[in-house]
């Protein structure tokens, strides 16, 4: 097999002990590790070892609930006779800062890797930025949906959205970063293409408030931070909930394992 067209290089099978929220240790990459510029090269693929039907977890019928809540009968295992196991939070969580002109700061939530190295950029609203050539209303396009937002207005700066998913169409008119609005529990953070964060009501209100207060409003997103979750473990806001949509008497509440 090592010689066939293609092959880069094949290694021997070994077993290896998963610390799948801990990847840096899984991978002996420590944060006091020696860095090398062509680390920044290095694409680290997902392996998902699946599941073993003969593990002894199988022989109770524990099944998961799911991760598709909050919404009541989100689950997917409803089976009466089943223990369902809710999702839990890990033991950290990503917290993204965000500064204005007038040094105020912001906590929001996301995975953002990007540095913008304390750099202040224009930050424009989406609702002053329509795509008017594609007929495109301010009302329409302060939640950034796609192809909603004017590439010479926003290009270059970073742009506050009203709505959840205004990265896809950030990245198509060459904004630098985006803030979004979320008021959701915040215990769920995802990496974006762009710098990226989202805000609480409150917070996004404030920032339109100070950009309406001056000529040239400026911002810059931070680098997310990693901090300790001491509420953790709890049920997780994407864990599905019960009751059971075919019969609802049955109310399938999940349960939250703890181990030591």
């Amino acid at each position: 097999m090592a010689g066939l067209d293609g092959v880069v290089s094949v290694f021997p099978n070994e077993k290896r002990h998963l610390l799948t929220t801990k990847s840096w240790d899984f991978i002996g990459l420590t944060q006091h590790a020696r860095r090398q510029d062509y680390e920044s090269d290095i694409i680290i693929g997902v392996i998902d070892t699946g599941i073993w039907p003969e593990s002894a977890s199988f022989n109770d019928k524990v099944v998961a609930a799911g991760n598709h809540g909050p919404h009541n009968t989100s689950l997917e295992n409803f089976q009466p006779w089943t223990i369902v196991v809710a999702a839990s939070t890990l033991d950290r969580k990503f917290v993204t800062k965000v500064k204005l002109g007038d040094n105020t700061t912001y906590e929001g939530i996301s995975l953002n890797t990007f540095d913008l190295g304390g750099k202040l950029y224009p930050i424009i609203y989406g609702r002053d930025a329509p795509n008017t050539t594609a007929g495109v209303p301010r009302h329409i396009s302060r939640f950034c949906s796609t192809n909603t937002l004017d590439d010479k207005l926003v290009k270059g700066k970073i742009v506050l959205c009203e709505g959840s998913e205004g990265t896809i169409e950030a990245l198509r008119v060459g904004a630098i970063g985006v803030l979004m609005k979320s008021d959701s529990v915040g215990d769920t953070a995802m990496s974006y293409p762009i710098p990226a964060c989202f805000l609480q009501s409150k917070d996004v209100t404030n920032i339109h408030n100070y950009m309406s207060s001056t000529r040239n409003p400026m911002a810059t997103i931070y680098r997310s931070n990693e901090l300790k979750d001491t509420l953790a473990p709890v049920v997780a806001s994407f864990s599905s909930r019960g009751p059971n949509h075919a019969t609802n008497e049955i109310l399938k509440v999940p349960l939250l394992l703890l181990t030591n």
